[in-house]
């Protein structure tokens, strides 16, 4: 409900802002939060509208970028995923493209600036995972977690784990640990970092994936 909130009331600041670099800024923002609540239509809405105008600037400063190329690169992942887990041969060649594009844009954004860049890191790991590159995607979680520790970003930095619990409890996995560390250790990390951030969103994820294993 609270992230339904903030989806609406962005999207009424959308309305009234009327500049630009803030029009982009908050149809990312509303797309992020679309996908959080499984909203994929509302999200497909909102980055059409965001890309429709992006595809018209010559150049946008990165810190107004950053939100909508985070959440097309999320958008992507999951309809890549949701592809992959279906088995539907006749889109996963192109949904995988369209991944590699925008993990390519959001990792060169982020190379300017830095908001997303621990939980792009992370998707990167995740988009190489998905298309059974294992070893690639591990070296993207190790950087991720080491740009998390670096810039302090302990929410992305306990969503790595998370990710990195996730995949490695998969059937397909061949790691069981990173860094010294193993699954069940990553997922008690996520936990009690988001127990002191108190991100109860995030607890309760973390509760359907130990109910789901």
């Amino acid at each position: 409900m609270m992230l339904k909130k903030k989806s609406e009331k962005l999207e009424l600041s959308y309305i009234k802002v009327g500049s630009d670099p803030f029009q982009l800024v908050y149809l990312g923002l509303k797309a992020h939060i679309q996908l959080l609540l499984k909203d994929f239509t509302g999200a497909e809405k909102s980055l059409n509208q965001a890309e429709e105008w992006y595809g018209k600037q010559a150049f946008v400063p990165p810190p107004y970028a950053t939100h909508y190329l985070y959440a097309k690169f999320s958008f992507d992942i999951e309809l890549l995923e949701e592809s992959i887990l279906s088995n539907n041969k006749s889109t996963i060649s192109r949904l995988r493209k369209n991944a590699c594009k925008s993990s390519k844009n959001a990792l060169k954004n982020s190379k300017k600036y830095a908001v997303y860049r621990t939980a792009v890191f992370k998707l990167t790991g995740l988009y190489y995972w998905l298309i059974n590159k294992q070893n690639k995607a591990v070296k993207w979680w190790k950087r991720a977690i080491e740009e998390g520790e670096r810039l302090g970003a302990r929410p992305d930095l306990a969503r790595t784990y998370v990710e990195i619990g996730k995949r490695f409890l998969e059937e397909k996995s061949k790691y069981k640990e990173l860094n010294g560390i193993s699954t069940k250790e990553y997922l008690e990390k996520a936990r009690t970092m988001f127990q002191e951030m108190d991100l109860q969103w995030d607890l309760d994820e973390l509760d359907k994936l130990a109910s789901d294993s």
